[in-house]
């Protein structure tokens, strides 16, 4: 049965399984991006963060009472105070018309996603857009989501998104998701290409 409910960013949800999500984001292709609070029961939910479409999040998810919601957002699960990892940074080099944005760290919890999201979303007014994924040493189903609503995006705003030298495990989960079709991925050819171009009409612009 869906339940009648608009998620909104802060809002705590539970599903019948004990798995407890604290709702991070709404994005423009209207996908909830959302933390894990408390595991299932099972166990079997062992990721940090996630996506779902909006239908398919309150079919599964209710929105628990203001009480309830307040002491587990107060208090992170077991699973949150043992995990470690790195946090995300970016940074963002531009070129004329293209924006190459370095990413170094994890792409695993919401936060990490979301910020990945405000990079490139500032970089609206470019051309080209590059992330960088040679520093980055894990993606999971939240950061795969991210990046797939951040290609449509590009794609609606005429912007050519493209992924450079990701690393061995971060093409392995592009793989495993079925991702891979999604994405223009850059040779350093091509790069170097790109970066030509770029400099060249930074300069006549000049």
């Amino acid at each position: 049965m869906m339940h009648d409910f608009q998620p909104t960013k802060g809002d705590v949800c539970g599903d019948p399984t004990g798995l407890q999500v604290r709702v991070e984001d709404v994005d423009i292709c209207d996908y909830v991006h959302f933390s894990v609070i408390q595991g299932s029961d099972s166990g079997e939910d062992e990721a940090e963060s996630g996506q779902m479409s909006h239908v398919a999040f309150i079919r599964r998810f209710t929105r628990l009472p203001d009480t309830l919601a307040n002491r587990k957002a107060a208090e992170p699960s077991e699973q949150h105070r043992t995990r470690g990892g790195s946090m995300l940074s970016v940074q963002t080099e531009n070129i004329g018309e293209m924006a190459v944005i370095q990413c170094e760290g994890r792409i695993v919890r919401s936060e990490a996603a979301l910020k990945l999201r405000q990079a490139v979303l500032a970089q609206r007014l470019a051309r080209i857009i590059v992330l960088d994924l040679s520093e980055v040493s894990a993606i999971e189903g939240g950061g795969l989501g991210m990046l797939v609503s951040l290609q449509r995006w590009a794609q609606d705003h005429d912007i050519r998104l493209k992924l450079f030298n990701p690393h061995q495990s971060v093409r392995g989960r592009l793989e495993q998701a079925n991702s891979m079709r999604q994405f223009d991925f850059a040779t350093l050819d091509e790069m170097m290409a790109i970066l030509v171009w770029a400099d060249r009409r930074y300069a006549r612009a000049a």
